[in-house]
């Protein structure tokens, strides 16, 4: 876990097996950083649970960029919460499903925190209008 008060501000991964790193401390370290870049990292479903829940509670991050990590397990409204804090989000490729892309534009319509948001390569046929 990065210690507190560390200086660290971003952190860039890409391709790395993260699944044996702790959930709970995964996402307390990402949250305290203010850009998350974390490609292709396998992340398992209580780990981007963990990230979400704590983003959710409040967060330094101003660019998250999770792209091709598989989201489809998170909870829609706690993915819509924590979203909505972040001003550039890149979830493109992470399997969202369409209760999770309908939570995201509703928070859209609500909240105007969120400035950037790419969920391109995300199976988007299925939503209703």
């Amino acid at each position: 876990v990065m210690a507190r008060g560390t200086k660290i501000k971003e952190l860039k991964m890409m391709k790395q097996y993260l699944n044996s790193v702790p959930y709970a401390d995964l996402a307390k370290s990402l949250n305290s950083l203010e850009k998350v870049e974390v490609l292709h990292c396998r992340l398992c479903p209580p780990q981007t649970e963990a990230l979400f829940v704590e983003i959710s509670k409040g967060t330094t991050i101003c660019d998250l960029n999770l792209k091709f990590n598989n989201l489809g397990s998170v909870n829609p409204d706690i993915l819509a919460l924590a979203l909505g804090k972040i001003k550039s989000v890149n979830i493109s490729g992470c399997r969202l499903n369409q209760d999770q892309v309908s939570k995201l534009f509703e928070m859209m319509t609500e909240n105007h925190n969120i400035v950037h948001l790419d969920i391109s390569q995300n199976d988007l046929s299925d939503l209703s209008s």
